[in-house]
Parts: C-alpha cells; sequence; structure tokens
C-alpha cells in the first residue's frame, strides 16, 4: 500500500531527506513533483490521496505542515508544470490551476488562480501537459476521443479531434503522452495502435490545430525529446524514430520479452530491461550496444536523467547506475566524482573507521624486522607484575604477532622459546633452506638440539605493544562466560528423549536420557 511517502537523494550520495506516513486507510493515488520557479533545487510534492485530498509540501520536509491543501468531491488526475505550477482534473471536468507565489516573508505558498469548468465529457481523465506558444497548457481529451480542451491561465480552446483515417470505429483511445516543453502528443488507442499528435495555436492563442502521424501497433513505447521508441511482442524488436526529422531507424532486435522502456533526459541513449531481469543502454545515434547488465531482482519502474538511471526495485531499494558512454570526453571526471573515488567521502565513511579502530586495537602495522631486546620486555613485564601487586596499576599487556625461529633435526626434544630467536641472521638462514638452497649452509652449525633448560618458560615472549585495562578484559571474560551459561541453559532445554506415537512391546521404540545437540547427535 502506498501509506509512506519518502524523498531521496539519489546521484553521487544517495539518502533519504525525509518521510511521511499516513495512518488508517488512506493512501496515495497520485503524486506529481515541481521545482521552484527561482531555485531549482527547491523541490514541491503535490499528493492526491484516496479520501480526495490534495496536500502540497516540501521534498526535503514531508514532516512538516502542508503548504496548501484542498477537499476535492470526486476523484482526479494531478499534473505538474516546468514553471513550478500544477493542474488537477477531476473526473466531472473542473480544472484546477494552483501557482506559486512569494509572500511579504519572501516565503513560497501556494494559492488557485483560476477554475474551469469543461464543455466536454471526461470521466477518464485523460490528460496532459504541453508548451504552445511559449506557454504553458493544460490538454484535456473526451472520453470519445473526438474533442479536446486547451486550458491555459486566461481561457479555455476547444478543438475538434478526426483520427478515423487512422484507426476502425472500435478502438478508443486509452492514455495520452507528453513531453512539457514540446507540442506533441501521443495517442495510444486500445487495438495496439499509436499516433503522434502536433498540437498548434495561432498568434493569437485562439485557435488552433492538429497533425497526425501514425506508427506501428506497440505494446511499449516512451517519448523523449521528440526521440520515440516502440516495442512489439510480436516481433521483440526495439523502433526508434527520430520524430522532428521523420527519421525511423534500422529496429534493435532483443533477446527477450522487452518489460520496461526508458530514455535519458536528452534522448541519446535508451535502456530496455528484457526478461529475465536484463538491462540494454543503447546509443541512439548508431543503435550500438553500450552496455548489458543483470538486475539483482524484479524492477517496478526506471527514469533517468543525463548522467544517472534510477532503477526502482521489489525490495523497495532505489539502484542508481551512472551512464557511462567510453566516447564521452567527461567520462573519467564523473567516475572520479563517484563516493568510492573520493578520498573526503572515504575517510568519513563507516567502513574507514572500523579498519583504523582494528589497526589500533591490533597494532597491524607492526613489523617482524623490527628488532626487540627481549631482556628488556622482560623487566618490563616483571615491574609491570609488581604494580599489579601493589595495586599501584590496573593493566595487562598483549603481544602482537612476532616470528620465532630454531633450527632442529629432532622433533622429540623440548624447544623452549628461550632456545629461539628472531635476528637477521636466523632470518636468513630459514630462507636460504626454504628456497631449496640449503648446500650453501653448514647445517651442523645451525642446529640445537640441545635438551637443556635454563630459561623459564612459563613467561611468553613479550614485545612493546598496546595495553588494555585489566577491568574491560574481565568484561570480555564475564561476556564469554555468560555465552557459554545461556548455551548450556539453551542444550538443557531442548528434547530429552524421542519415542514413537504407536510404539508397543513388540515396535521399535527409541528413548534417550540426553538432551539432542549438535555435541549428541549428527544429521547425515
Amino acid at each position: 500500500m502506498k501509506r509512506e511517502l519518502a524523498s531521496w537523494s539519489y546521484q553521487y550520495a544517495p539518502s533519504i531527506h525525509s518521510t511521511r506516513s499516513f495512518l488508517d486507510d488512506v493512501t496515495i493515488n497520485e503524486f506529481a513533483i515541481a521545482s521552484n520557479n527561482l531555485n531549482s533545487e527547491m523541490i514541491f510534492v503535490l499528493i492526491l490521496t484516496t479520501n480526495h485530498w490534495i496536500e502540497i509540501y516540501s521534498a526535503k520536509s514531508l514532516n512538516d505542515e502542508a503548504l496548501y491543501s484542498l477537499h476535492l468531491r470526486s476523484p482526479a488526475r494531478v499534473h505538474s508544470t516546468i514553471n513550478g505550477n500544477f493542474y488537477v482534473l477531476t473526473c466531472n471536468g473542473i480544472v484546477y490551476s494552483i501557482a506559486q507565489q512569494i509572500n511579504s516573508d519572501n516565503e513560497f505558498n501556494f494559492n488557485q488562480k483560476t477554475n474551469y469548468q469543461l464543455k466536454i465529457s471526461c470521466s477518464m481523465m485523460l490528460s496532459s501537459v504541453l508548451t504552445l506558444n511559449g506557454q504553458e497548457s493544460f490538454v484535456v481529451f473526451a472520453d470519445n476521443g473526438q474533442s479536446m480542451a486547451i486550458c491555459t491561465m486566461e481561457r479555455v480552446i476547444y478543438i475538434g479531434v478526426d483520427v478515423s483515417p487512422y484507426i476502425s470505429s472500435s478502438s478508443s483511445l486509452k492514455s495520452i503522452t507528453s513531453e512539457k516543453t514540446q507540442n506533441l502528443l501521443l495517442l495510444y488507442f486500445n487495438n495496439k495502435t499509436l499516433i503522434s499528435c502536433q498540437v498548434k495555436l495561432n498568434e493569437s492563442n485562439e485557435k488552433g490545430s492538429l497533425q497526425f502521424t501514425p506508427f506501428d501497433e506497440a505494446d511499449k513505447f516512451c517519448l523523449q525529446n521528440n526521440c520515440l521508441a516502440t516495442y512489439n511482442n510480436g516481433k521483440t524488436q526495439l523502433n526508434l524514430h527520430d520524430i522532428r526529422s521523420c527519421t525511423c531507424y534500422e529496429p534493435i532486435q532483443l533477446d527477450n520479452e522487452c518489460q520496461y522502456l526508458c530514455f535519458n533526459e536528452s534522448a541519446t541513449y535508451v535502456f530496455a530491461l528484457v526478461k529475465p531481469r536484463v538491462l540494454f543502454m543503447y546509443r541512439m545515434t548508431d543503435r550500438r550496444q553500450m552496455a548489458k547488465l543483470f538486475v539483482y531482482d524484479f524492477v517496478l519502474s526506471m527514469v533517468a536523467d543525463n548522467d544517472f538511471l534510477v532503477l526502482a526495485m521489489n525490495d523497495r531499494r532505489l539502484l542508481t547506475l551512472m551512464i557511462a558512454d567510453p566516447d564521452d570526453p567527461t567520462l573519467q571526471a564523473r567516475i572520479q566524482a563517484l563516493p568510492s573515488r573520493n578520498l573526503q567521502r572515504l575517510s568519513k565513511s563507516a567502513t574507514k573507521r572500523l579498519v583504523d579502530h582494528v589497526e589500533k586495537c591490533g597494532n597491524m602495522s607492526s613489523s617482524d624486522e623490527d628488532e626487540f631486546d627481549l631482556d628488556d620486555d622482560n623487566d618490563k613485564t616483571n615491574q609491570q607484575s609488581k604494580k599489579k601487586k601493589n595495586g599501584q596499576a590496573n593493566v595487562q599487556k598483549f603481544a602482537s604477532p612476532t616470528s620465532l625461529f630454531r633450527i632442529v633435526t629432532r622433533l622429540n626434544g623440548r624447544h623452549s622459546l628461550s632456545k629461539m630467536r628472531n635476528d637477521e641472521e636466523i632470518r636468513s638462514q630459514v630462507m636460504t633452506i626454504s628456497l631449496d638452497n640449503s648446500e650453501t649452509v653448514d647445517m651442523t652449525k645451525m642446529v640445537n638440539n640441545s635438551d637443556d633448560e635454563n630459561y623459564d618458560d612459563n613467561n611468553d615472549v613479550q614485545v612493546p605493544d598496546f595495553v588494555i585495562t585489566t577491568d574491560e578484559h574481565k568484561n570480555i571474560d564475564a561476556d564469554l562466560n555468560d555465552i557459554r551459561q545461556r548455551t548450556l541453559e539453551f542444550n538443557k532445554n531442548q528434547i530429552k528423549g524421542i519415542q514413537f506415537a504407536n510404539a508397543g512391546d513388540r515396535n521399535l521404540k527409541i528413548a534417550n536420557n540426553h538432551a539432542i545437540t549438535s555435541s549428541t547427535c549428527n544429521i547425515t
């Protein structure tokens, strides 16, 4: 259910700005987005709820009170314009125009400008936004598809529509699509017929005319920057058209059924999602395949600007992909701007902080090549032990990884730490033997098989390292003991025995007095 509204930033640092949840049975039927007419980074969202309320919020503060609200008494459809205004069409033919305004405190608000009661039946609410003679216009088609109304802030113009030369009499208009900055409409009928409709107004904006161009039947299509992409399930091919130049390119054969189509903002590239969840990217000029990606989950929708493609995934995630053309001279600069290539962002990441913490705790930067004076370390350890006994210090030393060597010819002797070394001489000897160059070394002078013990091996070799408080060490031991206790209790609470329900004197019977755990049984 659409009970949560969220605003995202999706480019170099994807994140959720704000969310708004709707309780009870209220859900969002539709929404439209518009930018501020003075500041394009200020975004507004208009929502239409199931109880016929219209509300406008700032996209970065959805939890705040609505900037504008209006209660309608019938179902409606909402649209936005490039100048930041909204149009609302109800099923009974009422058009509401809602415009941005600046008050005396330089704050933005919304107010109704004009309302129209259309003279055509439009219960299907087939409507869209166009730019005609440089002026934003709201277009509404009649249910029978034989007339249309063009609404501006000043007037309403009605134009007759005749598409009978291109479709049968039984066909009906199913949907209309347009670009807000163009004067072109796409009319899609229930028999899969697709017709482009160019709308023109005279200089006085009082009369209009229509120019139609038919296309092949299509199951899916998309329109961007006067470029059209269509797909037909029967032929499994992608057809590309440049409507401005009336050019039809060679079709692109797809491997399987196409699920979604999308252009980027400039219509330089077209994207096709093909079963089973494979995303293709083609360049419009030469129809060359630029990319192929297997998507990890089902896709619900996708949209693109000039630099990024965003896919709404089935698991409610937004998958953001950078559009990369190897022939683009700015590609390297754009790649370097990604978070993974940005050292400043990386230095603040949780992963970097975790690595720094681990290195600090484990002193992983220490090298086995360092030379340590073991006698001095033993003296330091003894001093720390005395301080601990006297209550003057409460610390415990842990040694970092180090390498000690001793060359022997038998393994049944006692090999204490006192006979092991870590100096450069023994290291070079070990490396010579490991490289199978033992003929150059006198092994008899290197071997130490002595069992004489003149050293107390109760103490491990100590090296300078970090120290932690014994209180922390005790806490770790306590946590481990707690885990062991809980594990023991869990094992005690397991099944104590198994017996067949129909067991009798002559039936098999299984009894067990031990808990059935991983240590008492195996499954094979």
